[in-house]
């Protein structure tokens, strides 16, 4: 019986881990469902660790499954820009060094466990180590997916603008609304439509930046009869 537990356990695991991988190329070439694939993944490697961790909960191969699935929340998480990531991430740190006391103590049998902690430690410390902005550039403006979509734009220079400026790069902030307002006035001299409306949300932006004012991101107002 404990052994057909501990298969389930593995399966759903590695379920979890397969579609945050597939979520992740999902994300990176900008398919669809990929943000619900995130979560399907996190709930999935939450599943499998619960019925390990049931059993097993005082063993350093119970909290590994347990140390996993937060990792995986972890990187949904930073994927989706919520706020409280780094708390999850040191949630997931702390499993996973837990693992290495659990093991010394108790399950040095194992060689597997240490190295697979280790796995789970040095990646949820290198995604750590990736500011938010620079995340938030490459899912945003480098995949493939995302190059699909570089033409209708405003809206992510406006964000991104926005990740700049909570980590300090003010200039760099305020470049990303200049660009946002060159994508208004390129439409604007192509289609005829007049973005005077947009515009003027973008240099109240621009300005806020400037005075170190911006305390709050709010979504670009559309009226609900833009000037055509």
């Amino acid at each position: 019986m404990g052994t057909k537990v501990g298969q389930r356990r593995a399966w759903l695991l590695l379920l979890g881990l397969l579609v945050l991988a597939y979520a992740l190329l999902s994300k990176w070439n900008k398919w669809p469902f990929g943000t619900a694939l995130l979560i399907v993944s996190a709930i999935l490697s939450w599943a499998g660790a619960l019925v390990h961790w049931y059993r097993h909960r005082h063993s350093a191969a119970g909290v590994l499954g347990s140390a996993t699935a937060m990792f995986v929340t972890y990187v949904v998480w930073r994927m989706l820009y919520w706020e409280g990531a780094m708390i999850v991430g040191a949630a997931a740190l702390v499993l996973a060094m837990w693992v290495f006391v659990l093991w010394w103590r108790h399950d040095r049998a194992h060689s597997r466990t240490p190295a697979l902690a280790g796995i789970v430690l040095a990646c949820t410390i290198g995604l750590m180590a990736v500011p938010v902005h620079a995340l938030y550039h490459y899912m945003f403006f480098e995949t493939p997916g995302a190059q699909r979509f570089m033409h209708s734009g405003v809206g992510h220079w406006y964000r991104y603008g926005w990740f700049l400026y909570q980590d300090g790069h003010f200039a760099r902030s305020a470049s990303m609304i200049d660009r946002a307002m060159v994508e208004v006035e390129q439409n604007e001299a192509r289609t005829g439509h007049d973005g005077e409306w947009l515009l003027v949300q973008l240099r109240a932006t621009r300005s806020a930046i400037e005075a170190r004012t911006w305390g709050e991101f709010r979504q670009l107002h559309v009226p609900q009869d833009p000037p055509q």
